[in-house]
């Protein structure tokens, strides 16, 4: 979807850029919770992508900005459905993920 509104700059967000063909997220994936591959554990909110790179609030500023916690029964049962990778599950890495760097997507 187009947006005139020019560069919008982004501080300390994580990156994700797909390890296979197929784009990390589409078109009306934001607000997916990312969980990290391994461990099953909440990292981050999906808000934006294109086909080679895909950006996320890290969790923590979310949860923190609206003065919430991630529940432990649904954390725990997060960490037990990860490593079943389902046909939504999509390979990455993580690209920007230590609170430094900057991100700029064109809209």
């Amino acid at each position: 979807m187009p947006y005139d509104i020019g560069t919008i700059l982004f501080h300390d967000q994580i990156a994700i850029k797909s390890i296979d063909a197929l784009p990390f997220s589409e078109q009306g994936d934001s607000g997916a919770l990312i969980l990290e591959q391994t461990t099953g554990m909440a990292i981050g909110l999906l808000f934006a992508g294109t086909s080679t790179i895909s950006f996320a609030n890290h969790i923590a500023d979310v949860l923190d900005s609206f003065g919430l916690e991630i529940d432990r029964e649904l954390q725990r049962r997060l960490q037990h459905i990860a490593p079943d990778r389902g046909s939504e599950t999509r390979s990455a890495e993580r690209t920007a993920d230590d609170h430094s760097g900057e991100s700029s997507i064109d809209w």
